[in-house]
């Protein structure tokens, strides 16, 4: 089988290229478990004849639903939206203040990255 993969590997060009039984040999990569078939046609990426959806799409979708559901809880009375009371910001901000002492440099610049998106994010929509 080696030999056989091996030729379809160093010469693409060769006879064993065709859609025959050769086609369906596995290589081994290293360091991985996996095997990878070769030959094989990519998937599609439609399910039922739709386009499946992307990572962004579905966090966005499942976002999208979780803001329906407080909106619905908000309309209903089970949620109320408040500010903050005095004593509360201030428990929140040394809260703040010390896990910012623990966090390591990689957390703070994703957390300021964040900062700025949600930032930017706002004057957009102002």
């Amino acid at each position: 089988m080696q030999q056989l993969a091996g030729g379809m590997l160093g010469h693409p060009e060769s006879s064993a290229l065709d859609r025959s039984a050769e086609a369906n040999v596995s290589v081994c990569l290293r360091r991985h478990e996996r095997t990878v078939p070769l030959l094989q046609k990519p998937r599609s990426r439609t399910i039922n004849g739709a386009m499946a959806k992307t990572t962004r799409e579905r966090e966005q979708h499942a976002r999208e639903g979780r803001l329906e559901h407080i909106r619905d809880q908000v309309s209903s009375g089970e949620l109320v939206v408040r500010q903050m009371t005095d004593s509360e910001r201030s428990h929140w901000d040394d809260h703040s203040v010390a896990s910012d002492r623990q966090a390591t440099p990689e957390e703070r610049t994703r957390r300021d990255a964040a900062r700025k998106k949600r930032r930017d994010r706002d004057k957009r929509n102002a």
